[in-house]
């Protein structure tokens, strides 16, 4: 059950070119900055991501902060790109967080 919505803005990614793509991405590190002892560090993220032209869908699994399963879906929005990076607007779905 999808309980929250989120919007991510100015998300950047590399993409070096305007083609089509598909990505499959796998979480290596993450790290929260602040927060309490407890909280997980390790989200063992799945993605995957089809962009055409300057719209893409994507969806993703992990393990969230608080140790729960987590899904997303959602659209991307290319707002400005160069050859060396981009920064697109996402919205979208996430399911796993308590109200």
């Amino acid at each position: 059950m999808i309980k929250q919505i989120a919007i991510t803005a100015l998300l950047l990614t590399a993409t070096p070119t305007n083609a089509d793509t598909l990505s499959i991405e796998r979480s290596v590190i993450t790290r929260h900055v602040s927060g309490p002892s407890w909280i997980s560090h390790d989200n063992n993220l799945y993605a995957i991501e089809y962009v055409k032209g300057d719209w893409g869908i994507n969806a993703s699994k992990f393990n969230n902060t608080y140790y729960n399963d987590s899904n997303t879906v959602g659209m991307s929005y290319n707002l400005y790109r160069t050859d060396y990076f981009e920064f697109d607007i996402l919205a979208g779905m996430v399911s796993g967080y308590e109200e």
